[in-house]
């Protein structure tokens, strides 16, 4: 199984997301004995896609594997930097990594009485504006190889 992580270095998100999606359609058939088709790369879309996003998105800030849709003068800022549980910074990737948005961010920080500074500034770097990708390029693609295919 080929990880997110194995892929070259600048890959598309997009391709990876596919072979994820990919790889949900095979077991999802497997399971109903049956090909489900882009029934289930849409049901996988839906499901995780947004999730998978935020999570892509982590390992370009941490240096693990870069993608081409995030700034390239972004990879690796948080290289070497180590979650600490409960610390500022595990507590603002775990509200990232929860989905949640710029002013649900806000509000809550205010209700927890984080410092305002860091916090927007370690939130602010993570971005949420940019893991809005269109899932439909996802759905496109896999039409396209299932019928190539």
């Amino acid at each position: 199984m080929l990880l997110a992580c194995d892929l070259p270095e600048g890959h598309c998100i997009f391709d990876s997301g596919l072979i994820q999606a990919f790889e949900h359609k095979w077991l999802e058939s497997q399971r109903y004995g049956e090909d489900l088709g882009l029934l289930s790369v849409r049901d996988w879309c839906r499901r995780h896609w947004r999730t998978f996003q935020r999570f892509r998105r982590i390992e370009h800030l941490f240096g693990e594997c870069r993608f081409q849709q995030f700034p390239a003068a972004e990879f690796g800022v948080w290289k070497g930097r180590v979650r600490e549980e409960g610390s500022l910074f595990d507590i603002i990737l775990g509200a990232f990594e929860c989905g949640m948005e710029n002013l649900e961010f806000v509000n809550w920080a205010r209700l927890q009485r984080l410092p305002q500074a860091e916090s927007y500034e370690l939130f602010t770097l993570l971005d949420p504006n940019c893991v809005r990708l269109d899932q439909a390029l996802i759905v496109q693609l896999a039409k396209e190889r299932l019928v190539m295919a």
